[in-house]
């Protein structure tokens, strides 16, 4: 049974944010270490911030992540055989640089910069974007909040991406008619999620059955937990934080189109 060719939509700006620019995601990573492991599996969107979360709980076997954008499906494309191949998390790193570099028209000519920038020429805006988006990775591998930050941490997303335990699908979570398709899946495979981490899309919903649907699918994908665990949520500033709940869940309010891929939400700055 497989998950793939999912229904989805083309995006008003179809833009990469490899690096996520949820306020709070270093708290949230500082505390969520500390708490113990109640599944086997992450559910995550968008770049690489899936990969944070899934490297500091220890013991996870799987990590699913889905997005509709092109530019993230290109993405995860060109970086899997990267986390296969390179022992080391430098090593690593440095390839993901070049990849965001050899792949600039794709995934940020429709990036939305800040003043002076977005008034550059598409392609000089690209690599400016590419340039800026390398700086906030190495930042975020700089603060130790990265699965980059640390061998140990890396190690265990290399050994998952080596054994093909990181799965990328393309598609549209928010979707009605993916709903059970994508639940039916996962109870098949009789996974258990320990953390989701949906970001800003049910904050991003504008069509009527999305609105309705959505918080049944994410009901669903909490009933995949085993008992009654922590969750990341967030609140009107967009800040992530960690309260009771059932499975530990993932997001902020603030619209990014590159994580939820509705054409509804507009876009942070890079």
């Amino acid at each position: 049974m497989s998950v793939s060719g999912l229904f989805y939509k083309p995006i008003l700006r179809d833009c990469l944010y490899p690096v996520s620019t949820e306020s709070g995601h270093d708290v949230v990573i500082g505390q969520l270490k500390n708490l113990p492991v109640l599944g086997d599996a992450v559910l995550g969107v968008s770049g690489l911030a899936t990969l944070n979360l899934s490297a500091i709980r220890e013991g996870i076997s799987d990590v699913y992540v889905f997005d509709i954008a092109n530019s993230v499906s290109h993405f995860w494309t060109q970086i899997l055989p990267i986390l296969a191949e390179c022992e080391e998390a430098d090593q690593a790193a440095q390839k993901i640089e070049e990849v965001l570099l050899s792949f600039e028209s794709i995934y940020f000519k429709e990036a939305k910069l800040v003043s002076p920038f977005n008034m550059l020429p598409i392609d000089e805006k690209a690599h400016k974007a590419a340039e800026l988006e390398i700086g906030r990775l190495r930042a975020e591998i700089g603060s130790y909040t990265s699965f980059l930050s640390d061998p140990i941490r890396y190690s265990r997303i290399h050994t998952l991406a080596k054994e093909g335990r990181i799965h990328f699908y393309q598609g549209d979570l928010a979707d009605p008619r993916n709903k059970d398709r994508i639940l039916n899946y996962f109870r098949t495979k009789g996974v258990v999620f320990d953390t989701i981490y949906l970001s800003n899309i049910e904050h991003c919903l504008s069509d009527l059955r999305s609105v309705e649907a959505f918080p049944k699918f994410t009901k669903g994908l909490e009933s995949l937990s085993l008992s009654i665990p922590h969750k990341v949520a967030v609140d009107e500033c967009g800040r992530q934080q960690l309260i009771r709940g059932r499975g530990n869940y993932f997001g902020h309010s603030q619209p990014s189109s590159f994580t939820s891929g509705l054409t509804s939400c507009s876009e942070d700055s890079v």
